[in-house]
């Protein structure tokens, strides 16, 4: 009776693979790929969260489907989701939520200190946003040329835009 992997008939086949058969995305290549690439974050996350050892993989007592579905389902804190998607991995929702808060009130206590400043006294210098991973742009303060001219909106303008 042949074997499974001489059904299969991929070790007879240059790569280990039958052209076509899971050649396409998600199967055994590009996770061969995905490991390659991250193979010792994944080997400490599968270890660590499942009790799973990626030699197992390799040894095919875990097949790529059941491995696929764990590195699909790592939390975000994991070293593989670092190691892949960065510093951006570590800010989640609430981060990115808590930095939209604090640019906004640092705007808008910008704005109330510019309104009620002494008319003799410089106007108070813009705020800058919360640094988010990966932007280098800085566009969600207030505008750019009333951050570098030092004009300071006036009560007519606030009053304008408060409406």
């Amino acid at each position: 009776m042949p074997t499974r992997g001489e059904r299969a008939g991929h070790r007879r086949h240059p790569r280990g693979v039958r052209p076509g058969h899971r050649a396409r995305r998600g199967g055994r290549l590009s996770l061969g790929a995905l490991v390659e690439e991250h193979a010792e974050a994944l080997e400490a996350d599968l270890l660590r969260y499942y009790g799973v050892d990626l030699l197992d993989w390799h040894h095919e007592t875990l097949s790529s489907r059941r491995l696929a579905v764990l590195v699909r389902h790592l939390p975000p804190d994991s070293a593989f989701v670092r190691a892949r998607e960065g510093e951006a991995a570590e800010w989640g929702l609430t981060a990115h939520l808590l930095a939209a808060v604090v640019d906004h009130l640092a705007i808008a206590n910008w704005m109330f200190a510019s309104a009620n400043r002494d008319e003799y006294a410089d106007p108070p210098e813009a705020p800058l946003p919360v640094p988010r991973p990966g932007a280098t742009d800085m566009s969600d303060g207030p505008p750019a040329d009333r951050a570098t001219d030092g004009h300071a909106p006036t009560a007519a303008e606030l009053a304008r835009f408060f409406g």
